[in-house]
């Protein structure tokens, strides 16, 4: 019989996907293309990619909507299409959806700033989030995963938006980046600070992904764990990027990026998957990985 959620979470590390983007161009995708417009022409292909991160040994995956915001889509011509993009993209996850299976609806930053950085009011950005949530909750998505940001301001309009719609479980994660002084979001934002936060608004999971690789992701998510009791999740890069013929690769080999894992696990990590360059042959070592450590 399949648990809530956060019940499985007490009891076991809890395997994350990987990357969507990194295997949609692997597929074909064009530089600057929509990956949200391959939910409604191409479902066989994203429910494919969903089903081999399950097969690899995934728990739960996330929908293809790291941009199916209103403001990312109207500047992709799809504006008017936010309902029904993100509606098909939790269909169609929950299609790949194992019986024991979980499904996470994926609500990436809109890449504008609000105010006084920017133009965006807080009340704009919640209501676009609360109506890209409704849509993924719509379609089947079991829990909710703020994901890759960098400012608590929009952080926290996307967990509200969400809240008003749904009280299923909600992942919180930034990206940090390792400097002199610790580790920082590009917005400024400490782990401290973010984990403060999320105590105060009640997240269930705090998390981090991008940017960093798992070796360099360890102390950050020893920090974290020091400073809360919440659940931890951690996806980290496959490596440092480089450019080859105008294309952005990660050079760890699967075997590599897993050898990282459990230290993350020691260090607190309680769901972890791959972000950035990682695709099911990376989340397949990390199962591995994690099941040669709990023998």
């Amino acid at each position: 019989m399949k648990k809530p959620f956060m019940e499985l979470l007490e009891e076991r590390i809890i395997l994350f996907d990987g990357a969507m983007g990194t295997v949609l161009i692997d597929k074909g995708m064009r530089l600057g293309e929509c990956a949200e417009q391959w939910n409604i022409d191409a479902p066989e292909t994203i429910e494919e990619i969903h089903r081999a991160y399950f097969v690899a040994g995934s728990d739960l995956v996330q929908t293809n909507t790291f941009g199916g915001n209103r403001i990312k889509l109207e500047g992709a011509g799809l504006g008017d299409r936010v309902g029904p993009i993100n509606r098909r993209a939790a269909e169609i996850a929950c299609v790949a959806r194992p019986t024991l299976g979980y499904v996470a609806g994926d609500l990436g930053p809109t890449g504008k700033l609000m105010k006084p950085y920017g133009d965006l009011e807080p009340s704009v950005l919640e209501a676009l989030f609360a109506e890209q949530a409704e849509s993924l909750l719509s379609g089947g998505a079991e829990i909710l995963h703020v994901e890759t940001m960098y400012d608590l301001g929009e952080l926290g309009a996307a967990v509200r938006g969400a809240r008003r719609i749904s009280d299923v479980p909600i992942i919180a994660s930034m990206t940090f980046e390792k400097t002199p002084r610790g580790y920082f979001t590009m917005m400024g934002v400490s782990p401290s600070a973010f984990v403060e936060w999320a105590e105060a608004e009640g997240v269930d999971v705090i998390g981090t992904n991008c940017s960093l690789t798992a070796k360099d992701m360890v102390p950050l998510v020893r920090e974290i764990n020091g400073l809360t009791s919440r659940p931890i999740m951690a996806k980290p890069n496959a490596g440092n990027p480089v450019l080859r013929d105008g294309r952005t690769e990660y050079l760890e080999s699967p075997e590599t990026f897993a050898a990282g894992f459990p230290e993350l696990v020691d260090a607190g990590a309680r769901i972890v998957g791959g972000c950035c360059g990682t695709t099911p042959a990376y989340l397949a070592a990390i199962a591995s990985m994690i099941r040669a450590e709990a023998e």
